[in-house]
């Protein structure tokens, strides 16, 4: 992944991506949120709801990243996501890294063994 700087979106923008269903433009957008907004609950939920959508591995990985933002920024997130990070984690083959690092960001930032 080519390093840019993340776009802060409106909600209007938001969910013109959401509804676009194309990868190319979701992909970015659970990192902006982790890393913008601040409703933790609906960008937490976001995460989760592409981390059981999304057949594409670069979407939920990025979905993984943008929970490791919000850890972060807030030092918190619901327990809920703990199966959801195991999962990725094993099966993620392509963007394991990336996910192997996020989830180790969320267990530094929120202190989970």
């Amino acid at each position: 992944m080519k390093y840019k700087a993340l776009k802060q979106y409106s909600d209007d923008e938001i969910n013109r991506i959401i509804e676009s269903h194309n990868d190319e433009e979701i992909k970015l957008l659970p990192m902006s949120l982790g890393e913008y907004h601040t409703n933790l609950e609906y960008v937490q939920n976001f995460c989760i709801y592409l981390l059981e959508t999304s057949y594409n591995d670069e979407v939920r990985a990025n979905a993984i990243l943008g929970l490791s933002y919000l850890a972060r920024r807030f030092k918190k997130l619901d327990k809920k996501v703990i199966p959801y990070l195991q999962r990725e984690k094993q099966n993620n083959k392509k963007f394991y890294e990336r996910v192997e690092y996020s989830i180790e960001d969320i267990n530094l930032f929120l202190n989970w063994s």
